[in-house]
């Protein structure tokens, strides 16, 4: 339950002020989801970091960051989706990969292993959209039925963008409760253990504490 609950979570980094649109909005905002669902489904990092926003760019940044410096304490106050992408980084990349995460390669590496879920992205879609200036909410549909998420988009230099962290707080309040619920464990037990689950492999040592 709370393995299936993560991988749903993950495809879902995919989140109300209506105003005229006009079609080529609309047309271009469809686009770019639909290039970032096709990338994902090809897990194809270099495409997707095409298809998102400068805000989620800098959100990797931070996160790379974290991921060569932060000590147990430090990683232990973030996120569960923060502490999960950083001990999985931790976990499954290399040494050098890690010394030069920026966020546009960071996020190609977490659509490589599929922390975000590239079979999810066969069953999405975009619904109903609203556009106000140079930002815009589109519908997140799953299997053929609209949800009550959207994406934010945001047009940068006159192309489109997808805000993938503007799902994280909903995301994240979701995943709290799964693992909330499970009895006998602490929030990092069963971190540790999705990090695991999740790549197939044995974890050797601490994850907690910056690789050396």
């Amino acid at each position: 339950m709370l393995k299936q609950s993560l991988y749903l979570l993950f495809a879902f980094f995919i989140i109300a002020s209506c105003s005229p649109m006009s079609e080529d909005d609309e047309k271009n905002i469809r686009d770019v989801f639909e290039e970032y669902r096709l990338s994902l489904l090809d897990k194809d990092g270099k495409a997707v970091v095409k298809c998102v926003d400068k805000k989620t760019i800098a959100y990797y940044d931070h996160l790379a960051e974290l991921i060569r410096t932060a000590d147990s304490v430090t990683v232990s106050s973030q996120t569960i989706l923060d502490k999960v992408c950083i001990l999985s980084a931790r976990h499954r990349a290399t040494k050098e990969q890690i010394s030069s995460f920026d966020g546009r390669s960071l996020l190609e590496f977490v659509v490589t292993i599929e922390l975000i879920d590239s079979a999810g992205a066969a069953k999405l879609d975009i619904g109903n959209i609203s556009v106000r200036g140079d930002s815009a909410r589109g519908q997140i549909v799953h299997d053929g039925q609209g949800l009550t998420n959207s994406f934010l988009y945001y047009k940068e230099n006159g192309r489109w963008k997808i805000d993938l962290i503007s799902l994280f707080p909903s995301t994240e309040k979701t995943l709290s409760d799964a693992i909330n619920g499970v009895e006998g464990k602490n929030v990092d037990d069963l971190v540790n253990t999705l990090v695991q689950e999740h790549s197939k492999k044995p974890i050797v040592g601490s994850l907690w504490n910056p690789v050396k």
